[in-house]
Parts: C-alpha cells; sequence; structure tokens
C-alpha cells in the first residue's frame, strides 16, 4: 500500500473531528515533497520552461492581433489606451492643484 494511503488509514481509530486535519496534514507532507522534488529536476524545470516561453509568444501574438483588429475598426490601440490614462491622470492632478489653489485665493481675499 502507498505510504499515503497507509497513513491515512491507520488515522480512522482516532477521533472523527480530527480526522479532516490529519488527513490535510499528511496531505501537505506528501505534496510537499513531491514539489521539492520536481523543483530540483532539471527535466521538470526545463518542461516548465519551454511550456512558459510558448504561452508568452501565445500572449505576444494574441494581444497583436487584437491590436491589428482594433485598428483596423479605427478603435485605439492598448498603447493609445495607456497614453490616454496618463494624459487624464495629469489632468486630474492639475485640475486638484488649480482647485486648491483656488480655494486658497479665496480664503485669501
Amino acid at each position: 500500500m502507498a505510504p499515503l494511503f497507509s497513513a491515512l488509514s491507520s488515522m480512522t481509530t482516532h477521533i472523527p473531528y480530527n480526522f479532516a486535519r490529519e488527513w490535510f496534514d499528511v496531505w501537505e507532507k506528501y505534496t510537499a515533497r513531491f514539489w521539492d522534488e520536481a523543483l530540483r529536476s532539471p527535466l521538470f524545470l526545463q518542461a516548465l520552461e519551454e511550456n512558459l516561453e510558448l504561452a508568452l509568444t501565445i500572449q505576444r501574438n494574441m494581444l497583436r492581433v487584437i491590436d491589428l483588429a482594433r485598428l483596423s475598426q479605427g478603435l485605439p490601440t492598448r498603447r493609445d489606451e495607456q497614453l490616454i490614462g496618463h494624459q487624464l491622470n495629469q489632468l486630474t492632478t492639475q485640475i486638484g492643484r488649480l482647485s486648491r489653489r483656488i480655494d486658497r485665493l479665496e480664503r485669501e481675499a
């Protein structure tokens, strides 16, 4: 019998309300051991890197397609939206400063 299952089956003699906690502790122990071994494996890390690179390439390509579709419809691209957002933030800051300055000048008058 696998160590996890033998450890779980030995818990059945304990108080029932502790079973879930004990089961979780055993599960956590074996899961941590699995990931510790997996993350030290060069083969696993290489596969992880390749999958991450592929996922990032797919994401970049999807974003390009979305930008081209938006441009073809006369809509702003993500970059255009970022620039507009930055300009709006600057204008909001300037309006806040001017509002405080007007309030101060009104109090002095």
